[in-house]
């Protein structure tokens, strides 16, 4: 009786820290930034590169697959204005001169699509509900030694089902990848990766994130035709229980620290600091798909 109360004891404490840890992951802003070790060390080196200036340029708008007015309300300018903001403590700095600047920042946004799995829609539970009589009739068939075309036919349909279920977990997973890739935690899918880590990144990818991708590139060497990506930082939050603008504005003032910087793994931090700052006119160029 007392190992048994210890064994529930011990696995009430686990349950407990495991939902804790998984509540406080919920809510952390993850950051990823990278950026060309060649670029890190002119600026340390090169003190013309102390201070960068840059434009922005549009690139792709990720509405997600539900409706969110926050999102639709925020304008590209109203989001690069607080970016701009954070961008200050890297000193970059923003030019109205267009093609004057040492950077083309490129800013993509918008808020992750978690696909629902059609079992769940349908209510289905097992291979069972979804094939009813059929599989019942399949795997009875040939008990007399004889397999009749009805037999047949369910035995087709088992089949399909089952291939078709395995074609929709791959494009699921597929999904799942290309989202967690977006946002910089593709490492949740690496064969590297430690059971707690991988449980710690999928919980937070269960969810519908908000985000934003920073592209930086060498201007200067983009209007002479080359294509040199000198910094990337990917950065988001849970979407659930937050309006967007508020979302976003903590994410940027968080992310602002690594701008431009190159930084192992992820970063896992929540917003504790709410100072806000209004900057002026930014110049904003062209638009750009998604690298």
């Amino acid at each position: 009786m007392i190992l048994l109360s210890i064994e529930k004891t011990f696995a009430s404490i686990l349950a407990a820290v495991l939902f804790a840890t998984g509540l406080n992951a919920a809510n952390q802003i993850v950051i990823k930034s990278v950026a060309l070790e060649s670029y890190m060390t002119a600026r340390t080196m090169d003190e013309k590169m102390e201070f960068q200036t840059y434009q922005f340029m549009e690139g792709n708008y990720h509405p997600g697959n539900r409706a969110d007015p926050g999102m639709e309300k925020m304008t590209f300018r109203d989001i690069i204005l607080d970016i701009a903001v954070n961008l200050q403590k890297q000193n970059f700095y923003p030019i109205p001169e267009k093609g004057k600047s040492d950077l083309l920042i490129v800013v993509h946004w918008g808020v992750t699509s978690i696909q629902e799995s059609s079992d769940d829609m349908l209510g289905y539970t097992s291979l069972e509900d979804k094939m009813g009589a059929a599989l019942s009739t399949a795997q009875n068939a040939g008990a007399d030694g004889i397999i009749t075309s009805s037999e047949m036919n369910s035995i087709s349909d088992v089949a399909f089902v089952a291939n078709n279920d395995i074609s929709m977990d791959e494009a699921n997973t597929r999904s799942a990848y290309y989202q967690a890739r977006l946002i910089g935690m593709e490492r949740a899918y690496s064969e590297r990766i430690g059971p707690s880590e991988e449980f710690q990144l999928k919980y937070l990818l269960k969810d519908e994130r908000y985000f934003v991708v920073l592209m930086a590139y060498d201007f200067q060497k983009l209007q002479k035709g080359e294509r040199e990506l000198l910094w990337t930082t990917r950065y988001s939050i849970r979407s659930t229980g937050q309006s967007f603008e508020n979302a976003i504005k903590d994410m940027n003032l968080l992310a602002g620290n690594y701008f431009g910087q190159n930084r192992d793994g992820l970063i896992m931090k929540r917003i504790t600091d709410k100072t806000r700052v209004k900057l002026g006119k930014i110049e904003v160029i062209g638009t750009e798909d998604t690298e």
